[in-house]
């Protein structure tokens, strides 16, 4: 019996600390921390850099603000640890409740995930903060974009996935698109009335001979009739 006694004894150190630990962050502190990350704020800006040969790059500055002491960051650090658990890196604030993170990639998606940061709720999960910077398109510097900036693989900030060859094919494809046609030239309008008559004479051809050919016949006969009476007369 006595020995039962201690057992029980033993099993209630293990398990009453426990219980008390996941009743350390308490329903309003965990209220009072989620109030704190909602009003966590983000921005970036970049830096361009263009070398004197080659094509450019942008490289991202995050300025997370309204960072309390209560609260601590972690992001996914892109690799993982000699046991084959994936890393973070954890991020702190500054005396200006501010986390700087700065050479961060374009065309990514940064997912923070807070946790508390305080006694009761140390490392408990509160919210995420999502930071996605643009794609940055090195090759809109290229000659072939000069006079075509509108196009939409010439600018700075568009997702192309191009080699640099593939890059020229289709800007130069574009490009050849854009070339009209020579128009014809339009005729004189003073020979717009030449034109027609051809045209009708053309499309009528069946009746104009045989009226020709009449007129002639008339024109003849009038002439031959004017000469006869013209011999009766002086007769």
């Amino acid at each position: 019996m006595r020995r039962l006694k201690y057992i029980l004894m033993i099993l209630a150190l293990f398990l009453i600390p426990n219980t008390i630990s996941a009743e350390e962050c308490s329903v309003s502190e965990m209220s009072r921390l989620k109030k704190i990350a909602s009003n966590i704020t983000s921005k970036y800006e970049y830096t361009e850099t263009i070398p004197d040969e080659g094509y450019g790059s942008a490289k991202f500055k995050f300025t997370i603000s309204n960072v309390t002491s209560d609260v601590y960051l972690t992001v996914k650090a892109g690799y993982y640890d000699q046991y084959g658990n994936e890393a973070f890196n954890y991020h702190y604030p500054n005396q200006n409740n501010q986390i700087i993170i700065e050479n961060q990639q374009d065309g990514k998606s940064y997912a923070f995930m807070v946790y508390g940061n305080t006694p009761n709720c140390k490392d408990d999960y509160i919210t995420k903060i999502y930071i996605t910077t643009p794609d940055y398109n090195e090759f809109y510097i290229h000659d072939l974009c000069k006079g075509i900036e509108d196009y939409k693989f010439c600018q700075k900030w568009v997702k192309t996935n191009y080699s640099e060859e593939e890059f020229e094919r289709v800007v130069k494809k574009y490009i050849k698109s854009l070339e009209k046609e020579p128009t014809p030239e339009e005729p004189d309008p003073g020979d717009e009335w030449f034109v027609s008559l051809i045209s009708f004479l053309t499309k009528y051809i069946y009746l104009v001979i045989p009226v020709i050919v009449l007129c002639i016949i008339g024109i003849l006969y009038l002439r031959s009739k004017d000469d006869f009476d013209f011999k009766v007369k002086n007769k």
